[in-house]
This record gives C-alpha cells, sequence and structure tokens, in this order.
C-alpha cells in the first residue's frame, strides 16, 4: 500500500506532499491540477516496487536495475519523448525528486530534465526473499473502459502494433486470470454479487473477448452493453479473479465518468466495502453527487472507515496547492460545488430580472 508521496518538480507539481489513507482516498480539482498526473505516478511507484519484492524472492533487485526498472514504466506509463520531460518547467536545470512510503519500505529516486531513460535511486528498501509473497500488484482502472477493446490487444501492444501507455496493458492482463475457485471464490462473493446485481449478469472471457452471461438473454457480446456496464463489469471481474483483494492497490480515474447517478450509488456503497477490508482505493472525481454519497456513506455508517480527501487547486503562476481532510466538509475548494452554486445564482438573476422587466 502507499502511504505517503511526496514530489517534487514534477510534470505541474513543485513540491507537494500526499498522505494516504489505508482504505478510500479521493482527488479532486479542476482540469490540468494533477489529478491523473498523481494517479499514474503512485501507480508506477507501487508496480515498480511490487516487481522488485517479487524480483527480491530471486535474490533482490540492486540499485541499477531498479533504476532501469523505474525509467522504462516512467516512459511506459507516462510516454514522453524522453524522461526528462517529466520534469516541471521553470528556469535553470530542473530535477524531479520522487520520496514513495509504502508498506515495504521507502524509495527515492531522482532524474533531471536532460535525462532520456536514466533514473537515479537514492534509497531503496532492503528486500529479503520472503517479503514480496505479501505484497500485491497495483491496478489502474482508466476513465473509459476496456472490456471491448480487449480481444488481441496485449499481443498487439507487446509487438509495439499499438501505441497506448502501459496501464491498459497491465490492465488486460490482470482481466484475463481466471477467477477464483471454491473457498476463495466465496471470500470475495459480499463484494462481486452486488456489481453483477448492478449490471444483470456475469462478465466471461470466451475465446479471447468479453462477454456478459446473463440469466434471461444468454451471452451477450461486450461492445452491446452500455459503457457504464462494461466499467462495473471490469471491476467486478478483476474481483472474482484476485487480481484486487485485501491489501491490494487500486488506481481509479474519474469513475463517475461513464455511470448515471443510480451507478454511483452503488459504486460509492461498493468503494465503502472495499476500504473496510482493506483495499486502498485512490480515485479522482469531479462528480459532486459521487462525493457527496461518499461523505454521506462514511458519515452515517457509525464506524471508522479509513478515508481521506484532497483537493488540487492552481494558484498563481500555474503553481497547485493542496488541501486534505479526514472529510469531504473540511475542504475549503470543491470547484463542482462552487460551479453549481455560481449556476443557480445566474438562474436566479435571470429569473427574477424577467419578473422585473
Amino acid at each position: 500500500m502507499l502511504k505517503t508521496l511526496q514530489i517534487e518538480n514534477f510534470t505541474v507539481f513543485s513540491e507537494t506532499e500526499f498522505e494516504f489513507s489505508p482504505g478510500l482516498n479521493v482527488v479532486i480539482g479542476e482540469n490540468s491540477t494533477g489529478k491523473t498526473l498523481l494517479l499514474r505516478l503512485g501507480y508506477v511507484v507501487a508496480y515498480v516496487m511490487n516487481q522488485a519484492l517479487q524480483d527480491a524472492r530471486k535474490g533482490g533487485p540492486d540499485r541499477t536495475r531498479l533504476g532501469r526498472v523505474m525509467a522504462e514504466k516512467l516512459i511506459g506509463v507516462f510516454r514522453p519523448d524522453k524522461l526528462g520531460m517529466l520534469c516541471r518547467s521553470g528556469q535553470g536545470r530542473q530535477k524531479a525528486l520522487i520520496r514513495a512510503n509504502l508498506s515495504s519500505g521507502e524509495l527515492v529516486f531522482s532524474f533531471s530534465a536532460n535525462s532520456r531513460t536514466t533514473v537515479q535511486v537514492d534509497e531503496y528498501p532492503e528486500f529479503s526473499p520472503d517479503t514480496g509473497s505479501f505484497q500485491r500488484a497495483p491496478l489502474f482502472l482508466p476513465s473509459r473502459e476496456v472490456l471491448s477493446i480487449y480481444p488481441g490487444f496485449t499481443s498487439l501492444h507487446k509487438n509495439g502494433e499499438i501505441t497506448a501507455d502501459e496501464t491498459l496493458y497491465d490492465l488486460c492482463r490482470a482481466l484475463s486470470s481466471n477467477p477464483l475457485k471454491g473457498e476463495r471464490a466465496r471470500e470475495v462473493s459480499h463484494l462481486v454479487k452486488p456489481l453483477e446485481e448492478i449490471i444483470g449478469g456475469r462478465v466471461r472471457l470466451r475465446s479471447d473477448r468479453f462477454c456478459l452471461e446473463t440469466p434471461e438473454q444468454g451471452d451477450m457480446g461486450i461492445p452491446l452493453v452500455g459503457e457504464g456496464a462494461r466499467v462495473v463489469g471490469a471491476l467486478s471481474r478483476l474481483i472474482s479473479t484476485g487480481a484486487l483483494r485485501k491489501n491490494a492497490t487500486l488506481f481509479w480515474d474519474e469513475p463517475d465518468a461513464a455511470l448515471n447517478p443510480r451507478f454511483m450509488v452503488r459504486i460509492a456503497q461498493m468503494l465503502i466495502a472495499m476500504a473496510k477490508l482493506p483495499i486502498q482505493t485512490i480515485i479522482t472525481t469531479h462528480s459532486y453527487f459521487l462525493m457527496n454519497e461518499l461523505g454521506f456513506l462514511i458519515e452515517s455508517s457509525g464506524e471508522m472507515i479509513p478515508c481521506q480527501f484532497f483537493s488540487l487547486r492552481k494558484e498563481g503562476g500555474n503553481a497547485i496547492t493542496l488541501e486534505k481532510g479526514d472529510a469531504m466538509d473540511d475542504l475549503q475548494t470543491i470547484v463542482s460545488l462552487d460551479e453549481g452554486l455560481e449556476q443557480h445564482d445566474r438562474k436566479q438573476e435571470w429569473f427574477y430580472g424577467n419578473i422585473e422587466a
């Protein structure tokens, strides 16, 4: 799990520190404040650390190999022409510095604006051969659905025939795993069943294509299923295969993008249930409805649900500032709420202006 992430001179961030909850984390903010960039960086750090822990079972990575793997993943996920382009623009020579604290230890790395493919690892944990067996690989769900693009995607991406960031490739590989069986399947059924009720069936992989197996209509090709149902279906599939389970970390970019309010209520309930396990979830959203529903569920639960809320906003000179709190009400800046109130004021002004005329 990702505990803290200190970012210096990376993309839009000059100097920012995030302290994450082991359960639910909600990141809000207007466009171009770095929400998706934050998720991608967190995913890269968690992914590389997981790889390092797996390598520890074979003798452990050295500093040079760890730096090479980190550079390759940063380039694969962010797709810059050269690594140094991820440094924050500014006067003088810039150096990006990332300090991450995870449940498996601290990782510190940096690279300069002139770097093409080189990352310097300044600190990394002392790995032992038995540490990696308790580490879960992170997952990244993008704002668009992926089940419909799955056929042939992994082989085409691996052969360089598709230009897409590696979060999609990694996700397709996770989706291809076989579902759990027996007792292990029963352990996650309380999470899978509500999702299958939302979409009206179970996502199945048949002959390299996903379909929705329904009681009434049999198998429906995924392209015939609504986009919101495909998004929920992907989440259900990841849980049913064991890719998403206790102590895992899920980075989910704008889950509200394809969901109607009824779906959002059920997804909010699922996010709270996952936080209790805990499954660490870090989401971004523009939806005040989803934020408010999450806040209500947390407040009305009567339980100590691990959660953290973050608001990113632009200040003078395009500097990104951070607000954070244990509850949504702790945030002073909620752009979607502010714009909703301004819209209401405009409508009132127009309405009463017409009456006076």
